[in-house]
Order: structure tokens, then sequence, then C-alpha cells
């Protein structure tokens, strides 16, 4: 089933780390599908309604060894993180709607205080008018948290926790495979802190984002792209956190050159103004994406990018460089397992510091029966900085069972 991907348990709490790349990636608009695999969960059909929903449960158990990524006499613990999803969808001729519902627990023994409660909803509808023209509307809801030690926030007692809601739509001109495409993209996303308010409130803010890009086909499965993107974020209460408008321009090309190839480069420049008046800072940026499946059960995903990202308690805001890969196999029926590299440089502005980021998850999954799966984790993040109290390393150690219909 085609589904939106839901970062569950610790990977929550990794995702400012490890979810900066993909989330920059904006690739070429598709129309989604939805395919039911036999062997996979079992939907249900909600009453009378063309809607099916597809629940799970699943439990991860473990050790962490340092819970608030300090730089010396960090807190390990026990961890237990309890999750439900419940994954829906409906079709017709011309429109698809996918949904998630989920909540995840997490729980550690021996540091009570960074408990956690994560739940949100994802929803997106497609529209195709005609096989020119197609519309995408999403709607997401996100409570969720940041782990102590996540931020550049002073220490507090006990983890933030904020409210994302996420507004966005898309619309395409021009059928797949026709001479030019166009993209039309905007969103809306309002954060907002629920505790720590002495710190939190100088986080709250909006971000609205819109753009265009224009495709032209280059070659048979070759194009070329043009592409412009404003990001404008506006604080809610005044103070060191900054507001203003992000600009960036690229040109570049996707192709799909074979079936066991694809791929997405963006180059070009961004520009981060600021509403009190700082100088502009301009800057290369890029955004670079292959996929390369040298057999139908393995597959390697390459990416890099340049970016702004703002700021959580020094500086201005911080230039990431982040370059990445994933690979995917497939062993058998039964047994497949997943490797990410990722390497980020954080480049402080307005602050003297950098630092040298570096995340290898290892991820092994047996599916014992159509429902009911077993798997292994190993997460372990690192991070050298010439601000050396910030220096840490982490070891995150996970079972899991993974339970459906």
């Amino acid at each position: 089933m085609v589904k939106k991907q839901i970062a569950t348990g610790l990977g929550l709490a990794l995702a400012i780390f490890a979810g900066t790349a993909a989330a920059q990636l904006r690739p070429q608009y598709q129309f989604p599908e939805v395919v039911r695999d036999p062997s996979g969960p079992a939907a249900v059909q909600l009453g009378g309604a063309p809607v099916y929903m597809t629940p799970t449960a699943s439990l991860q158990a473990g050790h962490d060894s340092n819970v608030t990524q300090v730089k010396d006499g960090g807190r390990d613990s026990p961890v237990q993180i309890w999750g439900a999803n419940a994954v829906l969808d409906a079709q017709s001729n011309r429109s698809v709607y996918l949904g998630d519902l989920y909540v995840n627990r997490g729980v550690y023994s021996n540091s009570s205080q960074d408990n956690y409660t994560d739940w949100g909803t994802r929803n997106s509808y497609d529209i195709e008018f005609t096989p020119r023209n197609y519309l995408h509307v999403n709607w997401d809801y996100i409570q969720g948290h940041e782990g102590r030690g996540t931020t550049d926030r002073p220490d507090q007692p006990t983890p933030d926790v904020y409210r994302l809601n996420t507004q966005g739509a898309v619309y395409a001109y021009g059928a797949p495979g026709a001479q030019g495409r166009i993209e039309l993209y905007g969103s809306r996303a309002e954060r907002r802190y629920n505790n720590n308010r002495d710190i939190t409130q100088f986080s709250d803010r909006n971000v609205s984002e819109f753009g265009g890009v224009f495709y032209w086909r280059a070659m048979p499965k070759t194009y070329a792209l043009v592409e412009a993107r404003q990001t404008q974020i506006r604080y809610i209460t005044p103070g060191p956190r900054l507001s203003g408008d992000e600009d960036r321009f690229f040109v570049g090309g996707t192709w799909e050159a074979t079936a066991a190839t694809n791929g997405t480069v963006k180059i070009g420049e961004f520009q981060k103004k600021f509403d009190n008046g700082q100088p502009t800072y301009r800057a290369p940026a890029w955004e670079a994406q292959l996929d390369w499946s040298p057999r139908s059960y393995t597959n390697f995903s390459f990416y890099t990018v340049k970016t702004p990202v703002e700021s959580t308690g020094l500086g201005n805001f911080i230039i990431a460089e982040i370059a990445g890969v994933v690979w995917n196999h497939t062993w058998n029926q039964r047994f497949n397992t997943s490797l990410a590299l990722q390497y980020q440089r954080s480049i402080y502005q307005g602050f003297d510091r950098s630092d040298d980021n570096k995340l290898v998850d290892f991820k092994a999954n047996y599916q014992m029966r159509r429902w009911l799966g077993f798997g292994a984790e190993w997460i372990y993040s690192n991070r050298n900085s010439n601000f050396d109290a910030v220096d840490y390393s982490r070891n995150i150690w996970l079972l899991s069972a993974n339970i459906s219909m």
C-alpha cells in the first residue's frame, strides 16, 4: 500500500538530525496509487464507505546510552516505546485519499522526566481533473517533542513539547511524459510550544512557503528544470529569534535513465533576508538524490543538500551541509535489512560554532507471519564540535515486535 512514512519511537526524537535532508529534497509530483500486498497487513473496509483502514501496533524495547546527549556523565536507561498506527486510504478513478493516525509512548526506566507521548495525523487528497491537471492538498497535525539535548536551548527539567499544524497544496499541469510540465506549490506551518514557556516562547513561529517548478523534456526520460521558492518565517514573540525570508533559485534536471536508476539534481543559490535590517546572506545551495537498484531486491539511495536551518538557541541561523546513503536489501520473503549512513556539517551564523554530526542506523526485520513481525535496530549518533561542551556520543539498541490484522 502506498502511504506516508511516520517516524516512530526514538526515530521521531532523531528527526531533527536525520530528517533535515529528506524534508528539503522536493521530488517531482506523481499521482499516487494504492497497491494492496496480500502478504502484508490486512486492510478493513469501514462499513459501506470506500475507505479502508490498516491498523498496526508495535512495541520496542532496548537501551539508550545517553538519553540527553551530553558530553560527560550522560544518563543511560532502558527504554520502551509503545506505538499504534492506523493507515487510511480511499480511491476512485480520479482521486486518492491517504491518511495516518498514530500515537507513540516512550518510557525511560532511569529517566522518567524524559518520558513522552507523541501523536498526530497526516492526510492528503489527490485529484486528477484531466490527464493534464492534478491537484494535491494535505493537512498534518503533530503533537511532538524535542528531547533534552537535541536543541541549543538551556536545559529544562522535561522535553520541550510542541504542536505543528501544516496545510499545503500542489497544482501540476502537464501529462506524464509531456514536453513541458509546471508545478505550483504552497504551504503554511504553525509551530507552537506547550511547556517550558520561559524559553520556548521564543521559538513559536509561522512558516509559509511558495514556489514553482518548470520541467522541460530534453530527452525521452530526462527533464531539465528551473525552480524558484520563497520561505517566509515569522516568529510570534520578539527576541533572539529573527524573522525574515529565504529565497532559493535552482536549475537542474531529473531523469529515469533505466528502470534501475533515477535521480534529481538541483544547484543554485539561497538568500536569507532579515526583517531587522541585518545584511542579506547569500550562498550556494543544492539538492540532489540518486536511486540505484542494481537488483530487484536491493536499492541504494544517495542524497545531499545544503540549506539554511533555524537556530534553536545559538546564533542567527545554521547552514547545514548534509550527505547520506540508505541501503535497503530484501534477503528473502521474510527477512530484510536497512542501513543508513549520514554526515551533517552545521555552521552557525552569528556564533562561533561548527559541528560535525554522524549517524548510523541499522535495522533488521523478520516477518514471521503476515500479521506478526520482529525486528532489531542499532542507532549510533555522534557530534564533534569546536564548541567542546556540546560533544557527545550515543548508542541505542532496540528489539521490536509489530502486530497487524
